[in-house]
């Protein structure tokens, strides 16, 4: 699978691109992914690759709030996204004032809200843990469309 392609959350799940996949529990697609190991949550259902990671995700939330921080940081976690990314949406989910920082990122059917300023940080996380070649991460920073492409990239 090609990093520049467009890959919605869905194929990067299947494709073993993302550890888990969250959606709504009115999804359309929601009746064939149930074939996968599942945890219901009040509003989201989410899918793993394996029913050791369903088990082990189930024990770090067993008795956890929903939602609170802890709740936010293993859905994050597991959601595959990076940590760095993670630790401000919590932040943010306390401060919305935060929002003014935050940009969506975008990178082989991840989509996720961090902090502008790591975005380098957030980029290098991506290009060493998701398992495809190095390519371009799109960052949506208030409207302005940006990009960060790998160092060997001759767009860089």
């Amino acid at each position: 699978m090609n990093g520049c392609d467009h890959v919605t959350d869905i194929d990067a799940f299947i494709a073993g691109l993302k550890p888990a996949l969250i959606v709504t529990k009115t999804h359309p697609e929601i009746f064939w992914l149930k074939r996968y190991p599942h945890v219901e949550l009040p509003k989201a259902i989410v899918f793993f690759r394996s029913i050791a990671m369903c088990r082990e995700f189930s024990a770090k939330i067993n008795g956890v709030d929903i939602p609170s921080r802890e709740y936010h940081y293993q859905l994050g976690l597991v959601s595959g996204f990076p940590p760095i990314a993670v630790e401000f949406f919590c932040d943010f989910c306390e401060d919305n004032s935060l929002e003014v920082q935050g940009a969506m990122f975008e990178y082989a059917g991840r989509y996720f809200f961090g902090r502008y300023n790591d975005a380098k940080a957030i980029a290098a996380w991506l290009w060493s843990q998701v398992p495809i070649s190095p390519s371009e991460v799109k960052i949506d920073y208030h409207g302005r469309k940006l990009s960060m492409y790998p160092p060997n990239d001759t767009r860089a």
